[in-house]
């Protein structure tokens, strides 16, 4: 048995809670050391609904010339329909507070039927371009299906894919080639966009909570704008006009590192001091550069293992110390 666990056995035993006749049965039990499977099986179909998906999009590109195009369009659309036919038959009624199906296994029909909404309206725009020579329309048509499903059936799958397709409208993409070839670094108005995107989820997910509108969604809602505000932070603090994003980099990591703590987050809190840190380190090296005092920065240079080397063990310690807290 788990020291945790016959702890808090013993704990509500001695409160009263729990008879001396439930304790042994407690104890009994957690002997058996039997654990669930649910989790592993939910995730097998996740990966499932992900390779099915996949292969209807290879199924697509192999036979497009012999099955047709409308004929594909249409199937996905029915695809897509059904899923959603069947969510709402099976779908307990909206709550502003956080609602399960009765069978796990339909939220997967849910995350379904959002990928292949995707795919409809990607397809369409691809082939028939109805939506004008932009996929922006498409993209943003995509998003506020999942988004849409995301509240409705309370689908966190979903709420990623609107988000991310979200990102997509207004501009933000990263690809490997972009990457390689340093674009990214080059595309300054996209590190704009991106932060005011990253801003506004964070104003959703306050929103959300002080309204309590599915406030579960909010550590998501932050855990996005981090990444967004963070990667393009540290990306423009490289450009010319770099002390802007130093105060909106130092701004919004102060807050994120109170919402981690108020969520109890570890992921936030972790990401929080990661992007924090990166940050500091540039600011420090521009700040020496503007000095142009070779000497000090020799002696930075020097000094930079042990600088390094504390922060590790101040990392771990912050990490333990916070896990310590909020267990």
């Amino acid at each position: 048995m788990n020291p945790q666990t016959e702890k808090t056995a013993e704990i509500l035993y001695q409160h009263g809670i729990t008879s001396e006749q439930e304790l042994i049965s407690i104890k009994a039990y957690r002997s058996l050391n039997v654990f669930s499977v649910r989790y592993e099986l939910l995730s097998l179909v996740y990966i499932s609904i992900l390779l099915l998906s996949g292969g209807i999009g290879i199924l697509v590109y192999e036979n497009i010339d012999t099955i047709g195009h409308s004929i594909l369009i249409a199937l996905v659309f029915i695809g897509a329909a059904a899923c959603y036919y069947f969510s709402f038959k099976k779908a307990p009624p909206f709550s502003f507070n956080e609602a399960f199906f009765d069978n796990p296994l339909l939220d997967y029909v849910v995350l379904f039927g959002a990928l292949l909404s995707g795919t409809f309206f990607g397809y369409l725009q691809y082939q028939y371009s109805p939506f004008g020579n932009s996929f922006a329309i498409a993209s943003f048509l995509t998003s506020v299906v999942a988004i849409a499903s995301a509240y409705r059936f309370d689908n966190r799958s979903s709420l990623s894919i609107g988000i991310t397709t979200l990102a997509a409208t207004v501009g933000i993409t990263m690809t490997p080639q972009a990457v390689l070839e340093l674009d990214v670094f080059e595309n300054v108005p996209m590190l704009y966009t991106s932060i005011a995107l990253g801003i506004a989820l964070i104003v959703w997910g306050e929103f959300s909570e002080r309204r309590n509108l599915k406030k579960h969604f909010a550590p998501f809602f932050y855990g996005f704008a981090q990444h967004l505000i963070g990667i393009s932070c540290i990306v423009g603090m490289v450009q010319e006009f770099w002390g802007i994003f130093a105060f909106v980099m130092a701004l919004s990591m102060i807050y994120l590192f109170r919402k981690s703590h108020q969520a109890e987050s570890t992921a936030l809190f972790v990401f929080t001091i990661l992007y924090a840190f990166i940050g500091f380190n540039i600011a420090i090296v521009r700040m020496l550069i503007l000095t142009g005092a070779d000497d000090l920065i020799l002696l930075c240079a020097y000094l930079a293992p042990f600088f390094y080397l504390g922060s590790i063990v101040l990392f771990i310690r912050s990490i333990r110390k916070f896990n310590k807290e909020h267990r």
